[in-house]
């Protein structure tokens, strides 16, 4: 997908869609976002030239969103899109979530459909 929801019709109808969009992402706002879903792509990144062979074993290796509170069960949030993978003690590698838009965009597409 390219990161482009195309709306086409009568403007009551595109009106209508532009509407039940705003309503799901407020909705989503409202419950908060539960990281770790299963379609998420995370990816391990180690610290450049201070991590440990541990963890420089790991970098590059994308992990399902739901391995990775499995794999790093003390990781930290640092945003949505990013957290401290806390491996051991001072590891300062972290995860980040590579296909956030696409994975967004087909969530929308799903419950737009769903409320047609």
């Amino acid at each position: 997908m390219n990161g482009i929801i195309v709306i086409d019709g009568e403007a009551s109808y595109v009106l209508a869609t532009l509407g039940r969009i705003k309503s799901v992402l407020s909705s989503w706002e409202a419950a908060g976002y539960e990281m770790f879903q299963p379609e998420e792509e995370w990816v391990f990144e180690a610290v450049s030239g201070r991590s440990c062979p541990r963890c420089l074993a790991l970098n590059g290796r994308f992990y399902l969103g739901d391995e990775v509170a499995r794999a790093f069960p003390h990781h930290i949030p640092v945003s949505p899109t990013e957290v401290l993978a806390q491996l051991h003690r001072n590891c300062g590698c972290y995860l980040r979530w590579r296909n956030m838009k696409e994975v967004l965009q087909n969530r929308l597409h799903r419950e737009l459909s769903v409320i047609k």
